[in-house]
């Protein structure tokens, strides 16, 4: 009885320490599932930073007779993209440890190079468009002036062709030798006012303020030779008359 009292005891001392030892590894294991693992990479490991950015459009340049079309909204939401990105990575920047702090200054230093950029070709086609724009109202003013060249110069030769009319009229009356004279006199009017006519397409195809000035300066001299000549015509057959 005694001898098996005993080995009872020794098989019971023996699970005893079998389910210690199991308990330690155990233990053990759980402590290895618990390890935090490091954040701080190896020396010259590459580290990959990942940041959900969105990506801009560039300003798009069109053109259509001379009028450049800028989307001042379009460029300026291209622009708070890119500073809302620039933000996210210089908020991330403040928790990252120091090797991510150099990918991440690559990348800020990056869009702040594109931004750069970006403001330039928006102030580029800014600077354009208001030189177009600027085009564009002068073209108006140029068609305006020209409009009221002409019709004030169509309104004079108009007038004009009225009195030869009338001096045609009284010439009919004369007798020869006057009266062919004083046709011949006309005819030769009549040439000079359909060339002064004629002057009324270098209105049309003026192409600035100056150049139109120019043409409407040589037809207010053209109508005043025009009626000079009428003038010495009619006080060379009318006079005292």
């Amino acid at each position: 009885m005694n001898n098996k009292k005993i080995a009872l005891s020794l098989l019971v001392i023996t699970l005893n320490m079998f389910s210690l030892v199991g308990c330690n590894k155990t233990e053990e294991v759980k402590v290895k599932e618990n390890v935090v693992l490091e954040t701080t990479p190896k020396p010259n490991e590459k580290v990959n930073v990942n940041v959900d950015v969105q990506q801009p459009q560039q300003p798009v340049e069109r053109t259509k007779t001379d009028v450049v079309v800028v989307n001042n909204d379009k460029s300026g939401k291209d622009l708070a993209v890119m500073n809302a990105n620039i933000q996210k990575l210089q908020d991330q920047l403040k928790s990252s440890n120091d090797q991510s702090k150099i990918e991440l200054n690559k990348q800020i230093q990056k869009m702040n190079a594109d931004k750069l950029q970006l403001q330039k070709q928006v102030a580029t086609l800014q600077t354009k468009s208001v030189q177009a724009n600027a085009k564009t109202q002068s073209d108006q003013n140029l068609d305006i002036t020209k409009q009221q060249y002409r019709d004030s110069s169509r309104t004079k030769i108009d007038d004009f062709s009225k009195k030869m009319d009338d001096l045609k009229t009284k010439v009919a009356n004369l007798n020869d030798p006057e009266k062919t004279q004083a046709d011949n006199d006309i005819s030769r009017i009549e040439d000079s006012k359909a060339e002064t006519e004629k002057k009324l397409n270098d209105i049309d195809a003026s192409k600035d303020i100056s150049s139109l000035k120019i043409a409407k300066n040589q037809i207010d001299n053209m109508l005043t030779d025009l009626d000079k000549k009428y003038t010495q015509l009619l006080a060379s057959k009318f006079s005292g008359k």
